[in-house]
């Protein structure tokens, strides 16, 4: 089994369990067999994107995974047209980041480095700055747990993203490298081996101690994709709820 296949395996297996659903019932809600539904999860089958399509409805999988799902399937079709060019932030990439007045980053996917920051993100973030992996940040840099109230639910969803996204896409000992890391917290262990439930996944918004004030704000959260020109990168961004 490659391991694209067997991330594709393993988190659909994990994601039916999580959402407590035997094969026959994912069967009948994917109007699948349950006898593909098990090769796929074996990794004896690579599923068709038909197939894919009506599991991630299913599963209600949300739509970055279902990318970067669908990316393990087709790597050559959908990364063919990333040139050179697509790895380096540009001046005009900077000029769009730092026209936006929030908080804003551009981070690689699926492991979470920050390349580019704003202003608005240096402010609020402090430490997470270019050159730092968020999730390394987030787990062993003091600032992060002050700042963020709900730190542990927030923190839980980028590991399992990253457990789950990482093989296949990520060099292995890119993979060690991070995990080596973040293991010197006393959390991790318990973050990277416990599933995340579905309804947890993702949430709209996330709550964060505003830096002047120390005043609880509510923030939209929004993971945009480059699509012209394409870029390797996405850029998060942290809007106020009005």
């Amino acid at each position: 089994m490659t391991d694209a296949h067997r991330t594709i395996a393993r988190y659909l297996r994990e994601r039916r369990e999580a959402a407590g659903m035997t094969r026959a019932a994912l069967a009948k809600a994917a109007a699948l067999s349950p006898g593909l539904i098990q090769k796929i999860e074996q990794g004896s089958r690579t599923p068709t994107l038909d197939a894919l399509a009506a599991l991630f409805e299913a599963l209600s999988v949300p739509p970055t995974l279902c990318d970067h799902i669908i990316s393990l399937t087709l790597p050559t079709r959908l990364n063919a047209s990333l040139s050179g060019e697509s790895q380096t932030v540009l001046g005009s990439d900077l000029a769009v980041l730092k026209s936006i007045p929030h908080p804003a980053c551009f981070q690689s996917q699926p492991t979470f480095d920050v390349l580019a920051a704003n202003d608005a993100w240096a402010h609020w973030f402090p430490g997470c700055d270019p050159g730092t992996n968020i999730l390394e940040w987030m787990m062993l840099h003091p600032a992060a747990r002050a700042l963020l109230p709900q730190w542990r639910r927030q923190t839980h969803l980028m590991v399992y993203a990253f457990r789950i996204m990482g093989p296949g896409l990520v060099p292995p000992e890119r993979i060690a490298e991070i995990v080596r890391t973040c293991e010197q917290a006393p959390e991790w262990h318990e973050l990277w081996a416990t599933e995340v439930a579905p309804e947890d996944i993702p949430r709209p918004t996330v709550l964060v101690n505003d830096p002047d004030t120390g005043e609880t704000r509510e923030m939209y959260a929004g993971n945009l994709k480059f699509d012209f020109p394409r870029r390797h990168w996405w850029m998060y961004s942290l809007i106020p709820v009005t």
